[in-house]
């Protein structure tokens, strides 16, 4: 019973990112109606989030990918090529993300 709560607890971890954007997306809209923001600021924002996004899916396929692996699934070669270059991708748009959100 302990290692089913661990595993639950380990897949909580690992949606993290997908409930804070999910939440960042809900709200931003509210945000940007009730306060006066200049439309640098804003648009800075929404690149942020739109470069969060995208990273974290790369993040998500390389879980996926991983779990694959413990359970012995192999995937094919294209589909790893096109995972490891996304990932690469991915690196980038989180620092871009990370200073969009700083300046917006």
């Amino acid at each position: 019973m302990l290692y089913d709560l661990e595993v639950w607890l380990a897949g909580l971890i690992l949606l993290l990112p997908v409930l804070v954007l999910g939440f960042a997306w809900a709200r931003s809209r509210r945000f940007y109606n009730s306060q006066p923001i200049q439309q640098r600021q804003k648009i800075l924002y929404l690149v942020a989030l739109v470069a969060a996004s995208v990273s974290t899916l790369a993040y998500l396929g390389y879980w996926g990918w991983r779990v694959c692996g413990l359970y012995r699934i192999t995937l094919p070669f294209m589909a790893l090529l096109i995972l490891e270059r996304f990932l690469n991708l991915s690196k980038l748009l989180s620092a871009v993300a990370i200073v969009c959100f700083f300046i917006g």
